[in-house]
């Protein structure tokens, strides 16, 4: 069907193909994990990639190579970097064509050319490899390590050789040393030959020299080796907060496989079918691979079960490297239903170019809803990832966004805030620019001292509805929204002369939910005041439904101080809209309520770097009436400028949706043997059931903190 020369022809053409499909993937900004990957790591020394695993962001066999990389074409330097991601992300590009060869030559060595083609077609068309590939992260490397060590397992068990022993050592070993999670690709390939060397012994005996065995031995060193590597950061690497264990989680087994499977078919559903009907019609043309198709479909589907059995709440991403194994087994039954079919000259071609050709449409499918649900995320505050859609590929360019605010609105005098964006992000792209910033900034704050503000915030429309009391206006690129709008907020002097009125005790704090947006939850009894829009002018867009925002009084004070309670005020003002309003002030309750208490000293430092403080998974209650915030009381040891960083993190099948740092160090009294502190936290929007939140010290900065005990309250709203 196919000739040797056509095939290679062909093969170059669905390389071009996939470079103008991953082209858009190239220069796009580095995101909060490559960030923190490239700034602690790969921009960092050697001697922090092969011995600090304080975070999973140091996929360590692959930031020595970017580090390498770097050192070669002398750009180490972090924040220069960040204007030319292009430089690494073609190394990234270098990894995807190897691994497409290597596709290519699998297929074509142990099937059919036609196989070989049709997985590359097949792997250059699937959205979640183009979306993780170029990504600064192991990913991408990790799918070329296991075709190596699949190539090599089949090679050695073909004819045995030294070249195909030392690939399987050296694959097993660089795949686990690049990710620890490739340790169910490689148990997957050694359970499949153990089982066949198993079987070969029943029937015939004891014999170490079978290859199935040799194979298996051979993979088991590989992974010894990787393991001997990793004893610098043993303990980080296989005990931290980000692992956990949870064996036989029913949920496990009945949603990682279906789900991930589904994106990787990405809409291609008629290929199934032609598939199916392969293996079984066109059985004589598979049957004497029989075995290479079955260790295919093994590493596929043991991984999934090994999350289940080992119960690891395992990101999604972790299975990117079995696309071209699920291309692969696709192809070998869509190969030989081809064959089946009446022949014609080019039918090969034909088909490679069909299957080409519906990949690609798929691709702009899901291009357009992954833009369109990136958009809807950033008009209502929200943030989504999955393998077909991140918030990092569509509508997201710092670069862009900071270059031009430096250019045409950036003044010295203006403070500017961050408000939403992820820890790691957009204040890089501001330092690398020489712009001030203030992390997740309080508008509310900035707002009372000052009459012009710029907030960078990754849900835009929401802020300006919260701020509805300011003028906005995007100052955007182009007016676009995007992951980091920037925002001009003015506020008329005369309201926040208003405001302090209402105000005239200094020891009561504004807090603001709703309208009036703020930093700290109510904890003690509160006010609670709903806006009754007179004439709502220009504003009726934000001003459609009542918003509450909350007076705070101090923890000392209960319901029989509350010097507003049982009264109710009335007052006007006019913002710099013209549009009139009037609120009316009533007394609102709070309740309280604690989760956790502990007296047990507990100790984070530079060698174990977390100290888990609770974690809950949310029931059906809790999910559908969240708390209001959290309150965490603290007592610990800690030096100035080593108190590390209070966590609050919630994770949703195996991606964290929800991240907040609070530093210790702002609460540190100096002169006192045992620093006390009152942190909060707000309880985020959408939360679901079934999500894992937990609270945790990350001793970040190096230091050693010992707490000697702590408490944890959810907070509720009565009469809301």
């Amino acid at each position: 069907m196919l000739k040797k020369g056509t095939s290679t022809g062909i093969f170059m053409l669905l390389l071009l193909l996939y470079t103008v499909l991953q082209w858009r993937y190239l220069a796009l900004d580095f995101w909060n994990d490559e960030l923190y990957t490239l700034r602690y790591f790969a921009c960092a020394s050697f001697a922090a990639v092969l011995t600090d695993y304080h975070v999973p962001n140091n996929h360590i066999l692959f930031n020595a190579l970017n580090r390498l990389y770097l050192l070669l074409i002398g750009e180490t330097d972090f924040l220069t970097l960040l204007q030319s991601p292009e430089k690494l992300r073609g190394l990234m590009f270098v990894y995807a064509g190897l691994t497409l060869w290597g596709t290519w030559k699998l297929g074509a060595r142990f099937f059919s050319l036609l196989t070989g083609l049709l997985a590359v077609a097949i792997t250059a068309t699937t959205l979640p490899y183009l979306n993780f590939a170029l990504q600064i992260r192991g990913y991408g490397l990790s799918a070329l390590w296991l075709l190596g060590l699949l190539y090599s397992t089949l090679s050695f068990h073909e004819k045995r050789s030294r070249g195909a022993a030392f690939g399987i050592i050296g694959s097993a070993g660089a795949l686990m040393y690049t990710l620890p999670s490739n340790l169910y690709f490689i148990l997957a390939v050694g359970l499949f030959w153990g089982i066949f060397w198993v079987r070969h012994m029943l029937h015939n005996g004891l014999h170490l020299r079978n290859k199935a065995f040799q194979v298996a031995l051979l993979t088991a060193i590989g992974l010894k080796l990787a393991l001997l590597a990793y004893v610098p950061v043993f303990g980080q690497v296989f005990n931290n907060p980000y692992v956990t264990y949870e064996p036989f989680k029913w949920s496990n087994l009945t949603y990682y496989a279906p789900v991930v499977l589904g994106d990787f078919m990405g809409g291609r559903w008629w290929l199934l079918p032609f598939a199916l009907l392969g293996y079984a019609l066109g059985r004589r043309h598979w049957l004497p691979q029989a075995q290479s198709a079955l260790l295919l479909l093994t590493v596929l589907v043991l991984p999934f079960l090994l999350v289940y059995i080992l119960g690891n709440a395992a990101p999604k991403r972790i299975f990117i490297p079995l696309v071209p194994v699920f291309a692969l087994l696709l192809s070998v039954g869509i190969a030989a239903e081809v064959r089946e079919l009446p022949r014609f000259r080019w039918q090969g071609v034909v088909a490679v170019l069909l299957v080409a050709g519906y990949g690609v449409f798929q691709v702009f499918q899901g291009w357009s809803e992954s833009s369109a649900q990136m958009m809807a995320d950033i008009k209502l505050g929200g943030r989504s990832q999955g393998l077909t859609h991140q918030y990092y590929s569509w509508h997201y360019r710092p670069q862009r966004e900071v270059d031009l605010y430096k250019d045409d609105y950036f003044y010295p005098g203006i403070p500017v805030g961050i408000v939403g964006c992820e820890p790691h992000g957009l204040r890089y792209f501001l330092e690398a620019e020489g712009i001030p910033y203030l992390q997740d900034a309080n508008v509310d704050s900035l707002l009372n001292r000052h009459d012009t503000v710029d907030i960078f915030s990754s849900r835009p429309l929401r802020l300006m509805r919260e701020a509805a009391y300011a003028n906005g206006e995007i100052i955007s690129y182009r007016g676009q929204l995007s992951y980091h709008t920037p925002i001009r907020l003015r506020i008329d002097p005369a309201i926040r002369g208003t405001l302090q009125q209402l105000l005239p005790d200094t020891t009561i704090r504004l807090i603001a939910q709703g309208l009036l947006p703020g930093s700290l939850p109510p904890d003690q009894p509160a006010l609670s005041l709903k806006a009754q829009p007179a004439k709502l002018g220009d504003l009726s867009t934000f001003l459609r439904q009542q918003q509450p925002f909350v007076l705070l009084q101090p923890d000392s004070l209960g319901p029989e101080n509350l010097s507003l309670a049982g009264m109710e005020y009335t007052f006007d003002f006019r913002d710099s809209l013209r549009g009139y309003h009037t609120y009316r002030a009533q007394p609102r309750l709070l309740e309280r309520r604690q989760v956790w208490s502990s007296q047990q000293a507990q100790e984070a430092d530079a060698e174990n770097p977390y100290a888990n403080l609770w974690s809950a998974t949310l029931s059906d209650t809790i999910a559908h009436r969240s708390p209001d915030w959290l309150r965490i009381d603290l007592e610990a040891h800690f030096e100035a400028g080593q108190g590390g960083t209070l966590v609050f993190d919630v994770n949703r099948d195996g991606e964290t949706v929800h991240w907040k740092g609070l530093p210790l160090d702002d609460y540190h009294q100096a002169w006192q043997p045992v620093q006390t502190a009152t942190l909060y936290f707000r309880w985020p929007e959408g939360l679901q059931t079934g999500d894992y939140v937990q609270v945790y010290l990350w001793s970040n900065a190096g230091g050693r903190v010992v707490l000697e005990g702590a408490k944890i309250w959810e907070g509720y709203g009565l009469n809301q």
